[in-house]
């Protein structure tokens, strides 16, 4: 596996696939506490992802042309 690769499936899909389990398990811990309902928003984990990775190439590239 290349680094590449490997970074996508740590940056995005670990994310995707856990983060049902840990809004779950926050709403859960925030109900039993007897506050009011916490409902986390949705993320699209492969488009921040993807914002990431191209900031850090404009990064690169403009430190290219600096040095």
């Amino acid at each position: 596996m290349n680094k590449t690769s490997k970074n996508c499936i740590l940056g995005a899909s670990c994310q995707s696939i856990l983060f049902p389990y840990v809004s779950e398990t926050i709403d859960s811990l925030i109900a039993r506490g007897a506050f009011l309902a916490l409902m986390l928003i949705l993320v699209n984990f492969n488009t921040v992802y993807a914002i990431i990775a191209i900031a850090y190439a404009v990064r690169e590239f403009i430190n290219n042309l600096i040095s």
